[in-house]
């Protein structure tokens, strides 16, 4: 991204990553079009295609004129499949210098950019910014649906209030460019990635907030910028949801490179650390398969923590001097 290091113009970068969209994209676009606006500061949407084999493109562009073109739309590709590659590709062809990552099941109220922006404008020890999601469900939530609060799935507030948070959902997410930009100049290496294709596995978005943290840049959270996060059926069920708990723990191992009092257990250490747990708590593990509690998807999350520091022990290990570069560099990035 160094070819952007210019000035940036006033204004907001929707970036929208598309991988076969055409069945939810239009509640999307149409909540996009009836944002509020400031006069002065400038709107546009830059839609990435990753390699959609459906009407993705058709749908946007046709719905986009229906809505009258309130500020303009480009559609941009990506071959890379990725949703790392194609906000990559969406912050490269964005104009402003107020980046809004809104998923392609993301529905923003009505003054979610106008709110981005002020806040920025405001704040400008804040680099990141987030907001509250909820469900739109195509039937009604199942019981441990609501007895998790639907943890992992980027609604609710879990815990945060209006003020500075230490993360935000990936889901609405809004970051400064010239934030971007000192994050991907070369100087550091992404641990985690986000998901590609039907792999749970990620924490991109939580790296990022690690990341911005560490350069002592500010994360705020604003409980007035709502979103309705579209759920499909085929995410509400409780094999996925066991699934999703398990990436979590994974990807919670590399998180923690960042941790000063971190220390990675040696291979036979992180070997006997697991089978412990599965002795002591495999029944968690198996009744999780018929009793749909938070405890039993909390089991879940721990043995994947456990069996990654053990399966992916040497990776790991290759992992810890990425992350301490990462932080040390960031320490230069305070004057930003």
């Amino acid at each position: 991204m160094t070819e952007q290091k210019k000035d940036l113009s006033k204004g907001i970068s929707v970036i929208i990553c598309c991988h076969n969209s055409a069945g939810k994209l239009l509640p999307t676009l149409k909540a996009l079009s009836v944002q509020e606006n400031t006069p002065g500061i400038a709107y546009e949407i830059i839609l990435v295609d990753n390699n959609s084999t459906d009407d993705t493109v058709t749908i946007a562009t046709n719905n986009w004129k229906q809505f009258g073109k309130p500020f303009p739309l480009t559609i941009v590709e990506e071959k890379k499949t990725g949703l790392s590659n194609a906000r990559i590709r969406g912050i490269h062809a964005s104009h402003y210098e107020y980046l809004v990552f809104c998923d392609d099941d993301n529905w923003l109220c009505k003054d979610y950019l106008n709110i981005v922006c002020s806040i920025f404008e405001d704040k400008p020890e804040v680099a990141m910014i987030g907001g509250f999601g909820s469900a739109a469900l195509d039937k009604e939530a199942p019981e441990w649906f609501k007895n998790t609060n639907g943890f992992g799935y980027a609604i609710g507030c879990e815990g945060r209030q209006t003020g500075y948070a230490d993360s935000v959902y990936g889901a609405g997410m809004a970051v400064r460019k010239k934030m971007l930009q000192a994050l991907n100049d070369g100087n550091i290496s992404f641990i985690l990635s986000d998901r590609v294709g039907k792999n749970l596995s990620s924490g991109g978005d939580s790296e990022m907030c690690v990341l911005v943290r560490a350069s002592e840049k500010k994360i705020w959270f604003d409980e007035r910028l709502q979103f309705v996060h579209q759920l499909p059926q085929s995410r509400i069920n409780w094999p996925y949801y066991r699934r999703l708990r398990y990436a979590f723990g994974s990807s919670g191992v590399y998180l923690n490179l960042y941790n000063e009092d971190f220390i990675i257990p040696k291979r036979n250490v992180a070997f006997r650390n697991l089978i412990y747990y599965c002795i002591r708590y495999g029944h968690l593990i198996l009744l999780g398969n018929f009793l749909k509690k938070e405890k039993y998807a909390y089991a879940m999350q721990h043995l994947g923590m456990l069996a990654t520091l053990y399966i992916e022990n040497d990776a790991i290990k290759k992992k810890l001097p990425i992350a301490v570069k990462n932080k040390r560099y960031l320490a230069a990035l305070a004057s930003l």
